[in-house]
């Protein structure tokens, strides 16, 4: 359980989580990326808790990490382009 006053590796991993969700979705504030769990991402994690639909209590146990590293994993996967795939390029119909 992540939370504030949590200071670790984990945590320094979800504040670059977030800060490429915020890049997308701008009720998100980017963070500071230190590692320590403060307001700056408890105010993040909450923002995304709404967004995801979840209680916006600031706590990041398994369904929100869940939540959460599915939403980065759809930002990061879904701008990528295939091989062969240019921007203009149609994907056909």
């Amino acid at each position: 359980l992540l939370r504030i006053g949590s200071d670790n590796d984990s945590v320094l991993l979800l504040q670059q989580y977030i800060n490429v969700i915020a890049e997308v979705y701008p009720e998100v504030n980017s963070v500071e990326l230190t590692g320590y769990f403060g307001t700056q991402t408890d105010r993040a994690v909450k923002a995304i808790q709404s967004l995801l639909g979840l209680e916006p209590n600031g706590l990041v146990g398994a369904i929100t990490w869940n939540a959460i590293t599915s939403l980065y994993s759809d930002i990061v996967n879904g701008s990528r382009l295939n091989e062969g795939q240019y921007p203009g390029f149609e994907i056909g119909r």
